[in-house]
């Protein structure tokens, strides 16, 4: 065993040394890679045809280190093998197929021959380069994933590389590549888990971006689940990078299409649906995505050259509970603008009239649990409950509470371009919140909100309710 183990060790340096000296060739890499593969899936059973097998993709999902095989752990420790992992994911577009003769024997060039190059590499047609290189990064990923499960191999991708953006990237260049997509999944899983999830977002595109909020909206959002308080840091972190994409973006329209073409906006909504107000940086974040996304600079210059506003991302943001939410983080603001009545006399409060409990039998508890349980609003109840688990363990802030506020009324300015969205506003009583927050002086009513005439708003108002 002994042997057979040097053996392939030595194979895989001999494997490494032609990557290193060939790499920006096609052919050299495509061998070198296919035959990291091979080893990996020799070592863990994994036959040829069932890589796509999702039973096997499963598999691969829940290795751990112990019970991984001897030909992934000898080519994990050998550290130039990762680096080649790493060059050939970062520069697979660039590679061109390799020339007629060899390019590294140029010793008395002018009176020896050139050698022809190796001919144990398969050539590589012209027609054909496109599909060698897509196959080039989906065998080096696969490696990578099964690499990254060690432990030594993570701590020195940790500490030599720098390869988030990279993988990022070659997740936008491939976006209808599910195979490339679910094994850099895999990697990210077994690179930053846990506390280090968020580090993906920070170079993240829109569509990455989404697709994270997407695969976070599944864990429970139970305060004693220990996935709820990392779920609420990727939808933070994710509704961040969102507002600085947006910001970012040099032309507007493409930046918009791909916010509808990812379905950034749902993602959003469920992320407001979620979590109650008091997860107050979510909130404030996401309106300040609002009004990223319409953008009142925008909204001024349609109005000074009398162009009608452009009401379909407003629109959808109405429709996703964006208004919704802007209205709940500011009447849970309110608090600061209304004054709390004072109790002038020093009496004391009066006490609880006694009432005589009686004691129930042990079949009398047992047949009122059973009613509770069988009334149609137990799963009310439960989800009221979980909602009061999650605001009792709602995380601390840095936002002021007047800076919350103006957070809502600012996005609720921008929304209410839209017709749907005023009703929406009235719906949710927003015009006596208003005149609440008016009482205040360290707030600003922006002038949309000031302006609008709620009696035309929706149907004609009853005698009965003057909103």
């Amino acid at each position: 065993m002994g042997g057979s183990v040097s053996m392939l060790r030595a194979e895989i340096q001999a494997h490494v040394r032609v990557a290193a000296t060939y790499p920006s060739f096609l052919e050299p890499n495509l061998y070198v890679t296919r035959y990291f593969l091979e080893i990996c899936e020799e070592g863990e059973g994994i036959r040829p045809a069932d890589r796509n097998n999702a039973a096997v993709l499963s598999q691969m999902s829940m290795l751990s280190e112990n019970d991984l095989s001897t030909e992934v752990g000898l080519l994990a420790e050998n550290e130039r093998a990762i680096d080649v992992l790493l060059r050939i994911i970062e520069t697979y577009r660039s590679m061109t197929p390799a020339p007629e003769f060899d390019t590294k024997k140029r010793l008395f060039a002018r009176i020896r021959r050139p050698d022809p190059f190796p001919d144990l590499y398969e050539p590589v047609a012209e027609y054909d380069i496109a599909r060698n290189q897509a196959s080039l990064l989906r065998m080096a990923l696969r490696c990578m994933r099964m690499v990254t499960v060690v432990k030594d191999a993570r701590q020195y991708i940790y500490a030599h590389s720098a390869c988030i953006p990279v993988f990022n990237r070659v997740v936008d260049e491939n976006p209808l590549d599910d195979f490339v997509r679910q094994d850099v999944k895999g990697i990210f899983k077994n690179l930053y888990a846990g506390d280090e999830s968020v580090k993906r977002i920070e170079t993240a595109s829109i569509a990455i971006t989404v697709e994270l909020m997407t695969d976070y909206d599944d864990s429970p959002a139970v305060s004693s689940s220990p996935n709820a308080a990392e779920a609420g840091r990727v939808q933070l972190a994710a509704i961040k990078r969102l507002q600085v994409l947006v910001h970012e973006a040099p032309d507007h329209v493409p930046c918009h299409a791909a916010l509808l073409t990812a379905d950034a906006i749902p993602a959003v909504g469920r992320a407001l649906a979620r979590f109650p107000e008091t997860y107050a940086d979510i909130y404030a974040h996401t309106c300040r995505l609002f009004v990223t996304i319409v953008s009142p600079p925008r909204l001024q210059a349609d109005e000074e050259a009398g162009r009608p506003h452009d009401e379909r991302l407003p629109k959808i943001i109405g429709q996703h509970g964006g208004v919704e939410g802007a209205v709940r983080l500011l009447k849970h603001c309110r608090g600061f603008f209304t004054r709390r009545p004072q109790n002038t006399t020093d009496a004391p409060p009066p006490a609880a009239t006694a009432v005589a409990v009686k004691k129930l039998s042990a079949q009398e508890e047992l047949d009122a649990l059973k009613e509770r349980m069988l009334a149609p609003g137990g799963s009310n109840q439960e989800a009221d409950d979980t909602r009061r688990a999650l605001v009792e363990e709602a995380p601390r802030t840095d936002w002021t509470v007047p800076d919350l506020a103006q957070q809502a009324l600012w996005a609720l300015d921008v929304l209410s371009v839209t017709e749907f969205n005023r009703i929406a506003m009235k719906r949710e009583k927003l015009k006596f919140v208003i005149r609440e927050v008016t009482l205040g002086s360290k707030l600003i009513v922006p002038r949309r909100l000031r302006l609008i005439q709620w009696a035309a708003v929706g149907y004609p108002d009853d005698d009965e309710d003057p909103l």
